[in-house]
């Protein structure tokens, strides 16, 4: 699965799933961008609620040192759930 935001390639797939945590679900998620691999911890909600838990590396890559100051984080969030197979099926099969 691939978008094209600002022409530079990104590739999003799912690691691991966490699985349920409060009321929502955890997943290890793999993001290629430009060649180089990265971890990054996503969760999220059926309220819309969001967390990102990124590697270092992709800080550094994105010129943050908190993953919320980056000045694109709506469109990265939105990249992400975008790219994830069935999101809600996910959160139904995992949140109970």
């Amino acid at each position: 699965m691939e978008d094209n935001s600002n022409n530079i390639p990104i590739s999003i797939s799912i690691i691991d799933y966490i699985g349920q945590m409060e009321d929502g679900v955890g997943l290890l998620l793999n993001i290629i961008i430009n060649d180089t691999s990265y971890e990054v911890g996503y969760w999220y909600n059926r309220n819309g609620d969001v967390r990102i838990v990124p590697q270092q590396n992709l800080l550094d890559l994105l010129g943050v040192d908190d993953i919320y100051k980056y000045d694109k984080i709506k469109e990265l969030v939105q990249v992400i759930f975008d790219n994830l197979p069935n999101p809600l099926e996910i959160l139904d099969e995992f949140v109970k």
